[in-house]
């Protein structure tokens, strides 16, 4: 942000790189005003298509050199039930 803030501050646009790769940096690219684009680069094999590729499900992905960032709540982020391993708050606190 402090990049951003410096070339805001003398009128240089500022294309954050690898913005888009990640549904946060969707959303922040797309806030600032100085920002007009941001550089997506997410590597798959030929012939795959990019929604495959994802590495967080639910990530808007573009389509036709545009992306929209979700509005959904979580920055739109679909998080998998079986990634949530529960929690134990006992243990959490003797490492402290």
């Amino acid at each position: 942000m402090k990049i951003y803030a410096i070339g805001e501050a003398a009128g240089i646009i500022t294309i954050p790189h690898a913005a888009a790769a990640s549904p946060w940096g969707q959303h922040f690219a797309i806030s600032m005003p100085e920002s007009p684009m941001a550089e997506f680069w997410m590597g798959s094999d030929p012939g795959i298509p990019l929604e495959e590729t994802s590495p967080i499900p639910g990530m808007p992905m573009p389509k036709d050199g545009y992306i929209k960032p979700s509005d959904a709540p979580g920055f739109g982020m679909e998080i998998l039930e079986d990634w949530i391993d529960p929690w134990d708050h006992v243990a959490a606190a003797n490492t402290l």
